[in-house]
């Protein structure tokens, strides 16, 4: 999902002869990869993680 646009980016913008052309793919996509686990992490496991409690919690009668 990262690696496809970030290299057709990389194909448009750089020479193929460029030497730095292949150091800029990790320092381009590490960051986007990274920032995309913690917003899914935070957002979206943990959510389901505090859901997952309250559905467990044992009720008690009054």
């Amino acid at each position: 999902m990262v690696m496809h646009p970030v290299i057709a980016y990389l194909i448009k913008t750089t020479d193929v002869s460029d030497p730095v052309r292949s150091a800029r793919f990790p320092v381009i996509t590490v960051p986007i990869v990274y920032g995309l686990a913690w917003v899914g992490y935070n957002l979206i496991e943990m959510s389901g993680q505090n859901v997952g409690r309250g559905l467990t919690k044992p009720h008690t009668s009054v």
